[in-house]
């Protein structure tokens, strides 16, 4: 299974969230366009493919920030 690589990176003045060769967002500030793929990534957790987040900084090395499924909770967690 391959992971979804969702890749955040300043072009010009928006920040903006990339999948591929596929522009998904364009937001004015970066915590917006963490924020977006930050909710894209856990989307694709939750339906079982896993996910990171690469950051695109100024000197062109790459921040990764992995995305880990949530915790499983127990039949007595919940009650």
């Amino acid at each position: 299974m391959s992971i979804q690589q969702y890749v955040v990176r300043k072009q010009d003045r928006l920040w903006e969230v990339w999948l591929g060769r596929e522009l998904l967002s364009g937001q004015p500030t970066y915590d917006e366009a963490l924020n977006v793929a930050e909710a894209f990534a856990y989307a694709a957790v939750q339906r079982g493919q896993p996910s990171k987040i690469m950051i695109g900084t100024f000197d062109g090395v790459a921040i990764e920030f992995p995305i880990l499924p949530p915790p499983r909770r127990s039949p007595r967690d919940v009650a």
